[in-house]
């Protein structure tokens, strides 16, 4: 018995061992992890946004959804596959742009919604997204999906999630007060960390099959960009001359030999935390796979050409294309696939394009309705 008790003892000092050698990460320096993909998410997003207008291996598709919330509506799309030269069988990631010009919403409404999206509207519209794409397109069902916003103690901070940020800085992991200076307090994005679980239903005698991934969230006001990413909606179907040429072609549709204009936007971003601090924020749970692959998503609001009373918005995500065990949102099935429409031009477009326009639609729609969303 006292051998037993012994190599019980040697076992809980040595977990205790293990346990002691784990870094331990403080609040302060878990989100400025967090920040660094934040701001890499940023300039992935808004370089996106430039390289679509430039580049000519990007596809343009100007959709006309045939829906009364969408009246006088004009919607652009702009994808392109990778590498450049592939095809949507062999591709291995989708890039893609949308421009919605004046939804008849007033753009500070948009922010609003934005910056304070409910987690269960989120959730709604998730799960309206997911039956339609599985009746369409005959996928493996999904039996259950989990959308958690996570508390990460960045409020004991002092930093608010929204824009505004509060003079004192405490972090509840080491009990010490953490001064910051005002470079650091203004290099410090507002941001929230979610995470996002799916379950599927097994395949006979296999267990469920459950994934999850960390998602970094901000929405930044007044940024500024340069206007030639955003075109007018008389020149959404238009390309930038050549960065090299002599003329240039700008967001409000003049030319000449000066730099470009600015435009002041409000952005929210949207990626996955890379497999190193994934952990650190949230530790995976037992039976639970993290999905690795990289993710990003950006949203850009400004007035509508049509006054404050309307939005502009672009959208640019970019997908990896993956078979077999992935998210609904990424299956390579509903990334590649293509259909015939009479509301667009060219008339043969991704269906990814109709599809999320019908979930615009219903999104406008109650917005339009409420102004509790």
């Amino acid at each position: 018995l006292r051998a037993e008790v012994k190599r019980h003892k040697t076992f809980v000092n040595h977990i205790k061992c293990m346990i002691s050698n784990i870094p331990q990460y403080t609040s302060l320096e878990k989100l400025k992890l967090a920040n660094e993909g934040i701001e890499s998410t940023i300039g992935q997003v808004i370089g996106m946004c430039y390289t679509s207008v430039l580049d000519r291996s990007w596809q343009i598709v100007e959709y006309k959804p045939n829906v009364k919330q969408m009246e006088g509506v004009k919607i652009v799309c702009r994808y392109q596959f990778l590498p450049e030269g592939s095809t949507p069988e062999n591709a291995t990631r989708l890039n893609f742009r949308t421009d919605v010009y004046n939804m008849p919403i007033a753009c500070d409404k948009m922010k609003g919604v934005c910056s304070n999206l409910d987690p269960k509207v989120e959730k709604e519209y998730r799960q309206k997204y997911m039956d339609l794409v599985e009746g369409e397109m005959e996928m493996q069902s999904i039996i259950d999906f989990e959308l958690d916003k996570l508390d990460m103690d960045f409020r004991v901070l002092g930093l608010s999630e929204s824009s505004e940020q509060k003079p004192d800085v405490v972090s509840l992991s080491s009990n010490e007060n953490i001064p910051l200076t005002d470079a650091e307090r203004s290099s410090l994005r507002p941001l929230k960390v979610y995470r996002y679980r799916e379950t599927r239903k097994p395949l006979v005698g296999e267990p469920h099959q459950a994934m999850e991934k960390i998602e970094l969230r901000s929405c930044i006001d007044k940024i500024s960009v340069n206007a030639f990413g955003f075109p007018r909606s008389k020149d959404a179907k238009n390309f930038l001359a050549n960065s090299k040429s002599k003329q240039h072609s700008f967001g409000n549709g003049e030319t000449g030999n000066r730099s470009p204009e600015k435009l002041e936007v409000f952005l929210a971003v949207t990626s996955e935390a890379s497999h190193e601090v994934g952990p650190i924020l949230k530790p995976t749970d037992t039976g639970v796979v993290r999905f690795q692959e990289s993710f990003i998503e950006g949203h850009v609001f400004r007035e509508g050409e049509k006054g404050p009373e309307f939005t502009d918005t672009t959208e640019v995500k970019s997908f990896p294309l993956l078979t077999g065990n992935c998210f609904c949102e990424y299956d390579r099935k509903i990334l590649t696939a293509f259909e015939n429409s009479p509301n667009a031009t060219p008339t043969r477009i991704p269906s990814k394009i109709r599809i999320d326009s019908e979930i615009m639609a219903d999104f406008v729609g109650c917005l339009l309705a409420t102004t509790n969303i």
